[in-house]
């Protein structure tokens, strides 16, 4: 929530790291976030390409996302460079963060990042998002002292209050502080197709009250070494209204409770004048707890799970030569889970090792490395399942044929592991399920040419992706319908492209026009070996379940000198929710339009912002999970200042 206003700030330009990276990364830019009409990661994130959003609707809703067909488990979240964990589901919810206090976010899709001392867990997940705040900017103060406020009142019962501060202790000491609390009713009509009956219902049960709080230190020793301290807490309640059916549409009595913090610190330094290293630490705690009053057993259902993660790493980069680097990076892990529901605690602990090169030499950059990853589980008893010890190797690499025009190349084996559900739920998990695993190809082509006659920038980029799933980890039958469990059984292979292009034009009269679009086409098909006639009629070479094969979306902008009029459009086509494409699975495609507005002023000497936004303003009904109703038309109007 600290805003910097300045108009020479909404007018800033976007990084080309996406036209010059060896490997294709999407990113979002401070700037870029505010002129969308969003409040929080998920809503943010479904405009960079390849990404698809799985929203259970409504405000409180759990928000994940799939990246180029692969599921939520396969996206790492990384804060400020250190990985966020959820060792039961392995997904997270990113409807949970603020984009306020984001300077940037950037989507890896596949390869490897030109970046240096990346912690080991940046190399073992196929795709990972990258969620970078303000506190990379804080040593940049030079104000001793700055406040914040801002106050946002909206549609279904909508209300925030944010306050943060930005304090320049000394020369070499810097701290924020902000604290951001929101309320809302989520309730909205939506309309229900009951057989040859419509009818007109309320949706309940979906109320959200959350308290985020954050803090960041950052302490500058010497000219090369920083010391980056985050804390971070939320704290939530929400209603969970549930699958809308025949007989079961405002029921629910759902509550989910969350309770997460954590403690991460990195340490940047250069031992000697061709070796730099970061060393990270973090300790997390998670606790959730699930009540179902109506649970059919005696006095409803009431689950408690509390997690607990302790983390280490050091990472270091050599320079060999002008043309030459190496860098090597290790990781520990412990994650635990405690809960009534697991016949016993269950730990994992792991162990990654990388080491790779990073070389450049007649307008050529390879990038290259080996992951050494090891697992190792213990439950029931002390029991110990075998060790997961795997080899994965990557490459990308990326040419300057002209001095505009940019080609690139990528290979990279991943894996996932089972979470702890699936691994460990009563009646469900299964302790020999294996880890799933992903091989990737990417080759692409960029291009991106400053001051082309009224145009400041132009910027174009394709890429075309291969992606190869085995082992997939799914939930089947065993025994009847009402009794599942985990195994391995799939194969899955995924051909997509990716299309992306940026228009800024110079000043026409008043006002500077941005355009950016972007197209994805992708067949996620169903390839599992089998003899079997129902399965080669009925899933073999289908499209896997809420997969669209088309999904696009443009953003335009006015950016007048003190205010901005901006626009969003995001189509994602039709899905089936299971491999079998019959009409009772089929979810049609939707088209969405947001707009809003901001104006810029000066209380007294004071930057102040007010935006209104206006989401599906064409009030459309859609669906992203089926059963799960998503909201019409929305209004949001916000006030921030800075002082």
């Amino acid at each position: 929530m600290i805003y910097q206003m300045q108009p020479i700030e909404v007018e800033a330009e976007k990084t080309d790291v996406e036209i010059n990276a060896s490997v294709p990364i999407q990113e979002l830019a401070g700037e870029q976030i505010k002129k969308l009409s969003v409040s929080n990661v998920a809503e943010a994130v479904k405009f960079l390409p390849g990404v698809t959003l799985k929203d259970y609707g409504g405000i409180g809703g759990l928000k994940t996302i799939s990246v180029r067909s692969l599921g939520a488990e396969h996206t790492a979240v990384f804060i400020d460079g250190i990985k966020y964990s959820d060792s039961q589901t392995g997904q997270v919810d990113l409807g949970r963060f603020s984009t306020d206090k984001l300077a940037r976010i950037e989507l890896l899709s596949s390869g490897l990042s030109d970046e240096t001392c990346l912690p080991a867990k940046a190399y073992l997940m196929t795709s990972s998002l990258n969620l970078q705040s303000k506190i990379s900017t804080l040593s940049q103060l030079t104000q001793p002292v700055g406040f914040d406020a801002d106050v946002s009142l909206g549609s279904f019962g909508y209300s925030a209050f944010g306050l943060a501060s930005e304090m320049k202790l000394s020369s070499s000491l810097f701290a924020s502080v902000s604290v951001e609390k929101i309320d809302a009713t989520g309730e909205y009509d939506y309309t229900f197709q009951n057989g040859e009956l419509t009818e007109h219902l309320h949706r309940q049960n979906t109320d959200v009250h959350s308290t985020r709080i954050e803090m960041d230190v950052v302490a500058k020793f010497a000219e090369a070494s920083t010391l980056s301290v985050k804390g971070y807490a939320f704290f939530s309640e929400r209603g969970l209204p549930g699958a809308v059916t025949v007989d079961y549409y405002d029921k629910s009595k759902e509550r989910i409770y969350n309770d997460d913090s954590f403690l991460q610190g990195t340490y940047e330094t250069k031992l000697f004048e061709r070796i730099s290293a970061k060393f990270r630490g973090k300790y997390g705690y998670h606790f959730l707890r699930y009540v179902d009053p109506d649970y059919y057993t005696s006095g409803g259902l009431d689950n408690r799970y509390t997690q607990h993660e302790s983390y280490a790493s050091a990472s270091f980069a050599y320079s060999v030569a002008s043309f030459l680097s190496a860098f090597a990076s290790t990781d520990f892990s412990l994650n635990t889970i405690e809960s009534g529901r697991f016949d016993d605690s269950p730990e994992r602990f792991s162990w990654l090792f990388v080491f790779g090169l990073k070389a450049s030499f007649y307008g050529v950059d390879v990038n290259t490395s080996l992951l050494s990853s090891l697992v190792e589980e213990k439950s029931y008893d002390d029991a110990v399942t075998p060790h997961r010890h795997n080899l994965l190797p990557a490459i990308s690499m990326g040419y300057w044929i002209t001095n505009i025009l940019h080609l690139r190349a990528s290979y990279k084996q991943s894996l996932r592991l089972p979470n702890f559900n699936e691994m460990y739920y009563p009646q469900y998990g299964n302790v020999d399920v294996r880890p799933e695993y992903t091989t990737q190809y990417n080759v692409g082509l960029g291009i991106d040419q400053p001051d082309v006659l009224m145009l400041e920038r132009v910027s174009l980029r394709v890429d075309g992706f291969r992606i190869i799933t085995t082992d997939k980890i799914m939930a089947v039958p065993r025994g009847s319908l009402f009794n599942w469990s985990v195994t391995n059984i799939n194969r899955v292979e995924t051909t997509g492209m990716e299309l992306y292009g940026e228009v800024t034009t110079r000043k026409i009269g008043l006002a500077k026009v941005n355009l950016t679009a972007s197209y994805v086409y992708q067949e996620a098909l169903e390839k599992t070996p089998s003899t079997s006639p129902y399965w080669q009629e009925v899933t073999a070479n289908k499209q896997i379940a809420y997969t669209p094969k088309q999904t696009a979306s443009v953003t335009g902008g006015l950016l007048f000198e003190h205010y901005q009029l901006n626009w969003q459009m995001s189509y994602v086509g039709h899905r089936y929710t299971s491999g079998e494409q019959i009409i009772q699975n089929y979810l049609p495609g939707y088209t969405l339009h947001d707009v809003n507005a901001q104006v810029f002023f000066k209380i007294f000497e004071y930057d102040a912002k007010i935006k209104l936004a206006v989401t599906n303003i064409f009030n459309t009904e859609y669906v992203v999970v089926k059963s799960f109703p998503m909201p019409g038309r929305g209004v949001r109007c916000s006030f921030s200042i800075h002082i």
